[in-house]
C-alpha cells in the first residue's frame, strides 16, 4: 500500500485528514504535516522524512501539497528527488485525495496513483454554471 502525506500551509493538512477521514474512516497509511509559522525549510523538510517514513511500507509514498511553488511543495520536491520510490503533487483537493485514499492499495508506484489524482482532480473540477440543466 502507497504511504499518503498531506503537506499545506497553515492547518490545511490537517483538515483535509480529518475531512477524508469523515467520509472514509480511519486511514492508517494517511498522514498530514501542517507547516507552521515558525518553521523553517529544513524543519519543515524533517517532519515531512519523518511522517513519510511512517506511513511507508515499502511501497512508496505520495505527497499532496496544496499549491506549487510554496514552502511545502518545494521541501517535497527536495525529498523526491532523494527517494524514487516518493513521488508528489501540488494542488490538492478532496477529489484529488479521495481518488488517493481509495486507490493507494491498488496503484503498482507512488508516480501512478499520482497520475490518478491528476486526472481525478482535473474532471472534479466544474463550473457549475455551465451544467445547470436547462
Amino acid at each position: 500500500m502507497i504511504g499518503i502525506v498531506i503537506a499545506a500551509h497553515g492547518d490545511l493538512a490537517e483538515a483535509l485528514r480529518n475531512t477524508i477521514q469523515g467520509f472514509v474512516g480511519e486511514t492508517p497509511n494517511l498522514t498530514a504535516v501542517n507547516l507552521l509559522p515558525e518553521w523553517g525549510q529544513e524543519e519543515y523538510t524533517e517532519a515531512l522524512r519523518r511522517h513519510a517514513q511512517q506511513v511507508d511500507q515499502g511501497d512508496g509514498v505520495l505527497f499532496v501539497t496544496d499549491f506549487y511553488g510554496g514552502t511545502p511543495s518545494n521541501c517535497v520536491l527536495r525529498l523526491i528527488s532523494e527517494n524514487d520510490k516518493w513521488a508528489g503533487i501540488t494542488g490538492v483537493n478532496l477529489t484529488m485525495l479521495f481518488e488517493v485514499v481509495m486507490n493507494a492499495d491498488e496503484a503498482t508506484s507512488a508516480a501512478q496513483l499520482g497520475e490518478m489524482a491528476h486526472y481525478s482532480a482535473r474532471e472534479g473540477i466544474q463550473a457549475l454554471t455551465l451544467v445547470i440543466p436547462e
